[in-house]
């Protein structure tokens, strides 16, 4: 599968370069290195980003089965919200499968959800990578070298990808 707008190691040399680093080659997963330290925060705030929803990771109304008495949902789930005729339900995640919290007690019954999935970098969006890597240069930058002029461009930045790139209403 070819990469869609920047890489991993591209989002990471952006980030190293807002703390005055030179860019590297290659990442340095779970290093000791600034780059593993950027690539550590990149991952973060991946994450964090992918939470509030997107065109890419979110699917609407989609029925989850229960087995063996309980809904279990992928371990990739960051967020789920009750929809269709379960919209009236108060279920959210206990690990990795659905509490009703009205009944105090594991969805024991197919239900009815919106769900938030985590992708990995590679296969996010270009305008997603954006507003990812932008919230994650801020961050790293606010960490690393805490420059609160450059704090302000960074956050500037970090506002117009998110106005530009494609959002997915939650209701």
């Amino acid at each position: 599968m070819a990469d869609l707008g920047m890489t991993k190691l591209d989002a990471v040399n952006e980030m190293l370069e807002v703390i005055d680093q030179p860019p590297v080659s290659s990442l340095d997963t779970g290093g000791t290195s600034e780059q593993a330290d950027a690539e550590r925060t990149l991952d973060r705030e991946n994450t964090r980003v992918q939470s509030q929803g997107w065109p890419e990771n979110t699917t609407k109304a989609q029925t989850y089965a229960a087995a063996a008495g309980t809904v279990t949902l992928d371990s990739d789930t960051l967020w789920i919200k009750s929809a269709g005729s379960d919209q009236h339900r108060n279920l959210v995640l206990e690990g990795d499968q659905v509490y009703d919290a009205d009944a105090a007690a594991l969805a024991s019954a197919d239900v009815i959800l919106d769900r938030i999935r985590e992708l990995a970098f590679v296969d996010c969006s270009p305008k997603l990578k954006d507003v990812i890597t932008a919230r994650a240069k801020q961050v790293f930058q606010r960490r690393k070298k805490t420059d609160l002029i450059q704090d302000q461009f960074l956050a500037q930045e970090y506002a117009a990808t998110e106005i530009a790139a494609d959002r997915h209403p939650l209701n």
